[in-house]
């Protein structure tokens, strides 16, 4: 039965998807702190997620899990304790299953066992328990002068021309949308020929870096930009230094959404900004339709270019 110390009993989140799902994940532990202000937040998720929320407030403990053996050492360290709430914040199975079956807990999101849900399935529950709209989970990201300095000088020491700089996120959600590297290449090589001082921005999760590198190999130093900072915030504040995102990122292009940055959407999984909450820009994209397979390289330049001169 809940009594009033459930209170003040930890609340404990889990999450074992892709990193950039904290882009729409951080609103929620926002209310989440805003409702139970009294309530710790501990965090399990991939030991990579702790740079992407370094500065995040909301957080009082994160725990890494890469393998069985950590999961080991983290169900010894939490051995005592009691949670008020568990959250399970993926869709796929969980690395952390012996630990969650082994923690004491008052109650659990969603209390279905075995029920299978996408992330913005579950956002739209979580919200529902919480008695708030969905549209509160459109990403807020807080940001420091700290953060914006830090951008600006990664920026001018790579490349300090006034070009236009493109951020691209290249991870889309759906594998079967994934541009190949050969549309990937003849677009920027078009852009490159299009707009001789243009810088493109690879906002890209790390196990897309390599491919970002190798994309970028025939461009050249200055050209390319890799992020130096690894933080939501950090991003925040490169892609509002940019001109414009192109982005298979659905998370990536609602940070863009968030920071009311126009942006090009190369994926039918952006999900459309909610209404009568905020004035966003409008995201252009793919027709109703159409394939990501189908695009050519020629068919992308010429969208991004009259996007590009426009801004």
């Amino acid at each position: 039965m809940k009594t009033e110390q459930d209170d003040h009993l930890p609340i404990l989140l889990i999450h074992n998807g892709p990193l950039t799902d904290f882009i729409r994940l951080n609103d929620l532990f926002r209310l989440l702190r805003d409702r139970w202000p009294s309530r710790p937040l501990y965090l399990v998720a991939h030991p990579d997620a702790e740079s992407l929320l370094a500065d995040c407030p909301h957080f009082s403990y994160f725990y890494g899990i890469r393998n069985p053996l950590d999961e080991w050492k983290l169900m010894w360290g939490l051995r005592k304790l009691r949670f008020s709430l568990l959250l399970d914040l993926t869709h796929r199975p969980v690395t952390a299953l012996h630990l969650l079956q082994r923690l004491r807990v008052v109650q659990q999101w969603p209390a279905r066992p075995g029920e299978k849900l996408t992330l913005p399935q579950r956002l739209e529950r979580y919200t529902s328990l919480l008695s708030v709209q969905p549209s509160a989970l459109w990403p807020a990201v807080w940001t420091t002068r700290r953060h914006q300095e830090q951008v600006k000088k990664h920026l001018m020491q790579v490349n300090p021309d006034k070009g236009p700089l493109l951020a691209i996120g290249l991870s889309p959600a759906d594998p079967a949308e994934k541009l190949s590297d050969d549309q990937w290449f003849r677009l920027l090589y078009l852009l490159k020929k299009q707009f001789p001082s243009i810088r493109f921005l690879f906002l890209c999760q790390p196990s897309d870096l390599n491919r970002a590198k190798t994309l970028s190999t025939p461009f050249g130093f200055g050209t390319v930009i890799l992020p130096a900072h690894h933080t939501l915030q950090h991003w925040y504040e490169y892609l509002r230094s940019s001109d414009l995102l192109i982005s298979q990122d659905p998370d990536v292009l609602m940070l863009a959404q968030a920071a009311g940055h126009p942006s090009f959407s190369i994926t039918n999984r952006f999900p459309a900004p909610a209404q009568n909450t905020r004035s966003f820009p409008l995201t252009q994209g793919l027709l109703p339709g159409q394939a990501v397979s189908q695009l050519t390289g020629d068919h992308l330049a010429s969208r991004v270019t009259g996007l590009l001169s426009r801004t």
